[in-house]
């Protein structure tokens, strides 16, 4: 049949036709998102007028569980009053991580998942096909049960021979973000073949796809197989078990060949997580800091090493040391197992399985101080700290500099504990699965979603913002805890657009009406929120000219009603820009600089339609 896994899955859930670069449509299984992106969901649903959900969906609040103050409170209860009114799932806080908890709990072979995060890709782990999409998107789909992509181009991964011992998924993930450089791929998914993908078990395997983000690609997939089987048994879920894989002449766009046996100790270095090395090449480094955890190396799995490293050698002093079980789980198995014991006689602080430290709740280390992460991000900021260093790494690495106090080699250890698929079924006390009619409690800080007027094709306006490449969606909107509780607030939320990159941009926008963005290429990379674009369409923001766009941005940008514009032309704050659009030849004019630029706007019929709407609300 010469089909690849990945065309097996889609053909599974859509009559069009595997085009690359066209658009399909196609039937979505499950839909999830964190609570972060989730009360954006349920606005929106509102504003939809939404009365019936088709896909199974589940709702995680596992991003604002600090409960500061009565907004997170009144955001949670308000998270559960609609799940209840939509027969949604909801797993509360202190149940773990969208992700992880996803991936133990519903995810199955052969499905497609549908996740307002950009890391719902670590479905891919398990054979099913996690897509990531903005909060409108998600709605929509959780309405129609129906979403659209332009088809992708696939790039096989062929996995020969098997990991050094103290090499790791981590690495072979930073290996791959290296090696296809963050923003090379776009419209791209990753699969997996080969020999050596026997040695990898789905706990290190959910490492890798969650970094699909990461990788600068849609996502990753693996065949379902005997290691599938193995997880899902250790879960309880042995009936999802269905095998899976590539027709061995499925044919590819691209090929990369790896040997395992070459991959070693890797450290993405600050502040990009493509800027990676060796960890030989950087070792002696004095750390403060050490994080092992989140939903990129959260599992059981991840923290057997580490406990086997802490019964020999004590924690060095100068280190603060926490763990973050991805789930409640999780938790549950090292408590069952002796781990957990380990961690708290070794003196590791021990965090709620939630999203916290990863985005900068809680743990953001000191003015000028290092910090080593199991995390998949080290942006500038996002630990919380501006002025820090985070290096992301494996939880071998992190764990060997725990106990040395400087970056070395993981340290060689015998007579280790090894993982065992113990019987402990999942628990419930968390999960709420019930529908009932009832009336919706928003609290003061939960504000309706305003109504926007088309932007035109005419625009004049002047220039409110100039930035350079790789802009992230954390520099467009921080997601610190003083801000993200505003969420639920969009008008409040404004106040901190590109807070801190410029804080006069708010001032600006609101004196001149809104304007135009100019930046470098990649703008818009990293998270799949969308809390950034909407803040800009309130603030007046009319349109992005940059160089080139993430995918998912552009997206976003797209559905409410901002034009993104592909274009070199350069410009200063207050400049005078002109932009006239007409049947997609766009030209801009930049009055000020006496400069002009023409380029063709690459949007399909639909995506017209959207802005000439104003957006989809």
């Amino acid at each position: 049949m010469w089909l690849s896994l990945l065309e097996k899955n889609l053909l599974a859930h859509t009559k069009d036709k595997l085009i690359r670069g066209a658009r399909i449509s196609f039937s979505v299984d499950q839909c999830f998102a964190p609570d972060s992106n989730a009360t954006l969901v349920f606005l929106e649903l509102l504003k939809l007028n939404v009365s019936k959900i088709k896909p199974q969906c589940v709702i995680y609040i596992d991003h604002n569980t600090m409960q500061n103050g009565p907004m997170n409170m009144d955001d949670h209860i308000f998270l559960q009053d609609c799940a209840k009114k939509y027969g949604i799932i909801l797993s509360k806080a202190g149940n773990g991580i969208s992700h992880q908890v996803h991936l133990e709990r519903y995810a199955k072979p052969g499905i497609i998942a549908l996740g307002a995060d950009s890391h719902s890709s670590t479905m891919g782990a398990i054979g099913a096909l996690g897509l990531c999409s903005g909060s409108l998107d998600l709605a929509l789909t959780m309405s129609n049960g129906s979403y659209s992509i332009i088809m992708p181009k696939i790039i096989k991964v062929n996995l020969t021979g098997k990991l050094k011992k103290y090499s790791s998924a981590k690495d072979l993930a930073l290996h791959l973000v290296y090696k296809m450089a963050i923003n090379k791929h776009g419209n791209y998914v990753l699969e997996f073949t080969g020999d050596g993908l026997s040695s990898l078990n789905v706990y290190e395997r959910a490492t890798i796809a969650n970094m699909s983000a990461e990788m600068g690609v849609v996502g990753s997939i693996f065949p379902s197989d005997e290691q599938t089987k193995k997880y899902l048994e250790a879960h309880g879920r042995a009936d999802d078990y269905l095998a899976q894989e590539a027709d061995s002449d499925a044919q590819y766009d691209y090929e990369y060949e790896i040997d395992l046996g070459q991959i070693s100790p890797l450290a993405a270095c600050p502040s990009r997580i493509d800027n990676v090395k060796s960890v030989e090449e950087i070792q002696g480094l004095k750390v403060n800091q050490v994080l092992i955890g989140s939903c990129a190396n959260g599992s059981i799995y991840d923290f057997i090493y580490a406990a086997n490293v802490l019964k020999k050698y004590p924690l060095n002093k100068d280190v603060s040391l926490a763990i973050i079980p991805g789930s409640r789980h999780t938790l549950a198995l090292m408590i069952k197992l002796g781990i957990l014991d380990i961690f708290v006689q070794a003196g590791a602080r021990i965090l709620e399985s939630a999203c916290g430290a990863c985005m900068g709740l809680g743990q953001a280390p000191m003015t000028g101080g290092v910090s080593l992460r199991t995390f998949n991000r080290n942006y500038v900021g996002r630990s919380g700290t501006i002025m820090s260093d985070v290096y992301i790494v494996s939880p071998e690495v992190a764990i060997s500099l725990a106990v040395n106090g400087y970056l070395s080699l993981p340290v060689s250890l015998t007579n280790e504990l090894k993982i065992q698929n113990i019987a402990l079924p999942l628990n419930d006390a968390l999960i709420v699965n019930e529908k009932e009619d009832v009336e919706l409690k928003l609290g003061p800080n939960i504000k309706p979603i305003a109504h926007f007027e088309p932007v035109g094709f005419n625009i004049k306006a002047s220039v409110m913002l100039v930035c350079g490449s790789d802009i992230t969606t954390d520099q467009i909107m921080p997601s610190s805890p003083s801000i993200l509780p505003y969420r639920s607030n969009i008008e409040k939320l404004c106040d901190y657009a590109f807070y801190d990159l410029d804080r006069d941009f708010v001032k600006r926008c609101r004196e001149n009406k809104g304007g135009i963005i100019m930046a470098g290429a990649n703008y818009g990379l990293g998270s799949a929120s969308e809390h950034g674009v909407i803040a800009l369409r309130y603030l007046g923001i009319k349109a992005v000219v940059a160089k080139s766009f993430s995918y998912l941005h552009k997206r976003n940008l797209i559905n409410f009603g901002i034009i993104p514009i592909e274009a070199y032309i350069s410009g200063n704050i207050y400049d005078e820009i002109h932009i006239t659009i007409d049947d997609g030849e766009c030209l801009i004019e930049n009055v000020t600089a006496s400069s002009f630029f023409k380029t063709k706007l690459e949007l399909t019929n639909e995506e017209w339609d959207i802005i000439k709407r104003g957006g989809i609300l």
